[in-house]
């Protein structure tokens, strides 16, 4: 029988170790990416840029860190090294876009969204994302059919009913725009811009009692609107 020698042992051991910890690396991105716990996010973020910062997963921490502070410049920067490190990384492409979102490139930010859902046809964030550049670049039809798409990957979110409501109320379409509110409520029933949408759309169809109704929910909700 062979003797193992305390040397291949070690390279052994060296290997093994940094194996596992770019595994560890990979794993504790997910559970920020998937983590609804904004504070969970934030100190996972951290952790990764400090254990691994020229990794496609440090860059695109703190290019999350750099969005965290409001300089989407430099988030921009930092997405695109960890793209260049990881030319299929849907998430840097779709925070690359709501970086460019922020600045009001919009046209930027689609071809971002349009990346991400090339790599991941089931990514309804970008589909979400997607639908709000478009609507603020007026192209109301392109944005009704990215938001219904991302209600059909994620039927309970409430901001894609509510921001579909926009786009038919702007379209005049104000009962399909209602009709979108109310499943924003009930969905999220404290969505206060959802009572202030439809309570909007209530007053351009003169239905004032109920548009009345709507605002003072609103202002119960967020005291702050009673300023508007």
């Amino acid at each position: 029988m062979k003797k193992v020698t305390p040397i291949f042992i070690l390279f052994f051991l060296i290997i093994f170790h940094y194996a596992y910890s770019q595994e560890t690396i990979e794993e504790k991105f997910k559970r920020s990416w998937n983590t609804k716990d904004t504070t969970e996010e934030r100190i996972l973020r951290e952790e990764i840029a400090k254990e691994s910062p020229e990794s496609e997963y440090g860059l695109f921490s703190q290019a999350w860190l750099y969005s965290l502070k409001g300089n989407n410049d430099k988030a921009i920067e930092y997405y695109t090294k960890a793209i260049n490190i990881k030319p299929d990384f849907a998430e840097a492409y779709i925070n690359r876009g709501n970086a460019y979102y922020r600045l009001n490139e919009y046209h930027k930010a689609i071809a971002d969204y349009n990346k991400a859902i090339e790599l991941n046809p089931n990514f309804a964030n970008a589909y979400y994302n997607r639908g709000l550049a478009y609507y603020y670049l007026n192209e109301h039809y392109k944005a009704i059919a990215d938001f219904n798409k991302a209600i059909e990957l994620n039927p309970n979110d409430a901001q894609a009913y509510n921001n579909r409501g926009n786009a038919y109320a702007d379209l005049n379409e104000y009962y399909k725009a209602i009709a979108d509110y109310n499943k924003a409520i009930e969905l999220n029933p404290n969505y206060a811009y959802a009572y202030i949408n439809r309570g909007i759309a209530y007053y351009d169809l003169n239905e004032y009692y109920k548009a009345i109704a709507d605002f003072n929910k609103a202002i119960e909700l967020n005291p702050n609107y009673a300023q508007a």
